[in-house]
């Protein structure tokens, strides 16, 4: 799994978590990856299921000059 994998990706932040009542089932990778710069945005774990997905639900946003944290914090929760 690369960092930015996920079954969704996201380059910049939707207006809203438009993306509700889904099934994320059997992903190889994150379910959701929020991969824009900033605010947290939208939350897309609530409303949606996640089955047997190898990485994150969803992840955090990139926050430009934050270094990657060490150890890697746990995966946010919706």
């Amino acid at each position: 799994m690369t960092l930015e994998g996920g079954a969704v990706i996201f380059s910049r932040a939707p207006s809203s978590a438009f993306i509700q009542g889904s099934t994320f089932r059997h992903v190889a990778g994150h379910g959701v990856t929020r991969g824009w710069n900033g605010a947290a945005g939208p939350d897309f774990v609530s409303g949606d299921t996640f089955e047997d997905v190898s990485g994150c639900e969803q992840t955090r946003p990139w926050v430009e000059g934050q270094t990657c944290p060490d150890p890697k914090p746990p995966c946010p929760k919706g």
